[in-house]
């Protein structure tokens, strides 16, 4: 595991905390998804909408592995506390709740530390996570987060602070405690989502893309559409244009028309990058 940048609690709009947020740093262990987090939750990814999508199994089985899996403590330890003001880092001795999943027996590597206007540190990767709290207020949200791990009211998810569910790092979140709007913004997006992929799997481009799969200069890192905006629409008969990130150096990456997209697989049109004329001189 890596430790996050930063972690702190997420709040209802009356000040109490459903979901503990690690921010991602930049690093390969925070970037590759929490796929096996998911496969031991057993939760249901690619089987529902809204929030039940991220949410452990409550049935005997998954809460047994579970508990196995988990390791919770509160004990006094003697840890750095970071001032985020003076940039300077105090000695401390306090007590400290860990909650620790995925790896019961693995400490993540760094130092012991916390943040002054946080009161929290943890770790992660795709597999498993720490949240440590040093204050009163964040040692009581871990240990009711462990309690709702061990009932099955436990959902972990990649999301934002300001919006828990969308980029940003890691939420572990009470799903019986998350804001009914909330959970109300999950499910609506999930379902907007499922619309912009059906509009962009109906205008064939995968399955076009499939027919050159094999050649290597039409291979690409991502592939990834969007709503066209008004202008947009002008220049396609799609409703939709699509993120190209290349694998080859012999094309441009940008948003482009599905028609851009059909011309470059046919060798021409804006993804193919223009070839430089070069020309041999001769000295005399």
């Amino acid at each position: 595991m890596r430790r996050a940048q930063s972690v702190r609690l997420i709040k209802d709009e009356n000040g109490n905390p459903y979901a503990v947020h690690l921010e991602a740093d930049h690093c390969a262990e925070h970037e590759w998804g929490i796929e096996r987090i998911h496969m031991l939750l057993e939760a249901p990814v690619d089987e529902q909408d809204g929030i039940g999508r991220y949410t452990m199994a409550a049935d005997d089985y998954t809460k047994d592995r579970v508990r196995r899996l988990t390791v919770a403590s509160s004990k006094i330890e003697t840890y750095y506390e970071w001032n985020t003001e003076t940039h300077r880092a105090s000695k401390v001795k306090g007590t400290v709740a860990r909650l620790r999943f995925g790896y019961p027996d693995e400490k993540p590597s760094g130092k012991s530390d916390t943040r002054s206007d946080t009161k929290m540190n943890g770790a992660f990767d795709s597999g498993g996570f720490e949240v440590a709290g040093f204050s009163d207020e964040s040692r009581a949200f871990i240990k009711q987060l462990h309690a709702a791990l061990l009932a099955g009211d436990f959902s972990a998810h990649m999301g934002g602070r300001a919006n828990p569910f969308g980029g940003g790092g890691l939420n572990l979140s009470i799903p019986s405690l998350v804001p009914q709007a909330v959970k109300d913004d999950v499910l609506n997006a999930h379902l907007a989502h499922k619309r912009l992929m059906e509009a962009a799997k109906a205008t064939g481009i995968y399955e076009i893309f499939d027919t050159v799969k094999g050649r290597g200069e039409f291979g690409y890192f991502a592939l990834s559409p969007r709503w066209a905006f008004d202008d947009e629409k002008k220049a396609t008969e799609h409703p939709v244009m699509f993120w190209l990130n290349p694998s080859s150096n012999t094309a441009n990456y940008g948003w482009f028309t599905v028609e851009d997209l059909v011309s470059w697989t046919k060798g021409t049109g804006p993804v193919l990058k223009e070839k430089l004329e070069t020309t041999n001189t001769m000295k005399m």
